[in-house]
């Protein structure tokens, strides 16, 4: 306290009574009033009862003891830590590496024509596909760092415009790491009306039997796949002849619906030489009811050409024929009119149409 003052004398403070109002000042020179109420009339009183009576354990304000993680537990911990670990580096690696580039060429193709799409990016093969009207092509390595695909357009596409989708995959799954538009366009090609001698000896259920059968062993070659490319350059034509029926001309057989010419008809005498329009490996000779004699001669990378209504085979499955190379002779075996060479490509087994190899170097 301060020099010169005096501590106030406190009063004491006396309960009489229950329920008293009293007036009390503590201090000199105040005073107020207050009432006691009792509320302890209004608790009821705790029995004891004779006997030993327990305290309640008393309540521990220490920190509660860690508990360990089961070794499972720890073990999923480092797993989603090294997963997040990787998917950053993913990420960053994404981020900085360069964007990869990618052309197709033409960027306008009628139907039945051939895409050429070559993409450019540190890959692999394997793990690279190209989409294209809803079908998934593999592409192959044809430099360092540099894939291509030559994508059929089916003669049925609609004439708008598609892409061209470069999927690759990663250890997150699949994504697209080009999209490329390409315009396809009506084709335009013929319709004729010719006619057949009917075949006789046989019923139309075997016939229709022969010919799913021939039609099953032609479409399961076609669709073997081989990496490597043994074409060299544009293709030449089989033989020398008049083309008699175009890829794509749209045909009425006896006056009925008789479906779309899927090759080139090259009408030259029978026993005309007919040689490989390119390198290829002889993946299939037969003899069917609809195609006659014929040969598939496989060019890799799923290219294929058709000689179909020879007249002899003198090329052997499994041999080697360089371009140029005799491989038979014409003929009108089969479901013919005459005379001639039909001759076709394919592609993944899609019928393209032969002469743009010819006039272009894939």
């Amino acid at each position: 306290m301060r020099d010169g003052m005096v501590a106030p004398q406190l009063r004491p403070l006396h309960l009489t009574s229950v329920n008293e109002k009293l007036a009390y000042a503590p201090f000199a020179g105040t005073q107020f009033s207050l009432t006691y109420r009792n509320t302890m009339s209004d608790v009821n009183p705790i029995e004891l009862r004779p006997g030993r009576h327990e305290l309640p354990a008393p309540i521990s304000l220490a920190p509660a003891r860690r508990i360990r993680r089961p070794g499972i537990t720890r073990a999923l911990a480092w797993a989603l830590a090294a997963l997040l670990t990787i998917s950053l580096f993913s990420l960053l690696g994404t981020l900085i590496k360069p964007l990869p580039a990618a052309l197709c060429y033409p960027t306008v193709q009628r139907q039945g024509g051939t895409l050429e799409l070559r993409f450019y990016d540190d890959s692999e093969a394997d793990l690279l596909s190209c989409e294209f009207s809803g079908v998934d092509y593999p592409m192959y390595r044809v430099g360092e760092g540099e894939f291509r695909v030559l994508l059929p357009v089916k003669l049925t596409s609609k004439p708008v415009l598609h892409y061209a989708v470069v999927w690759e995959k990663t250890i997150f799954g699949k994504r697209a790491a080009a999209r490329i538009p390409v315009a396809v366009k009506q084709g335009d090609y013929p319709h004729v009306s010719i006619t057949l001698k009917q075949q006789r000896g046989q019923s139309k259920k075997d016939r229709e039997d022969s010919l799913f059968a021939a039609r099953k062993i032609v479409n399961g070659t076609l669709a073997l796949k081989s990496d490597a490319q043994y074409w060299q350059g544009p293709f030449i034509y089989p033989l020398r002849g008049r083309i008699s029926a175009p890829y794509g001309e749209r045909r009425t057989v006896n006056k009925r619906p008789g479906g779309v010419h899927f090759g080139t008809d090259i009408g030259a005498p029978e026993g005309t030489e007919v040689v490989a329009a390119n390198t290829g490996l002889v993946a299939l000779t037969a003899d069917f009811p609809l195609q006659g004699k014929m040969l598939l001669l496989n060019h890799g990378q799923g290219v294929f050409t058709a000689y179909f209504h020879l007249s002899e085979i003198i090329a052997v499955e499994g041999q080697t024929l360089q371009k140029g190379q005799l491989l038979g002779k014409t003929g009108s075996t089969g479901r013919s009119t005459g005379p001639h060479l039909h001759w076709g490509a394919y592609i993944f087994g899609v019928p393209v149409n032969p002469l743009e190899w010819v006039e272009r170097s894939f």
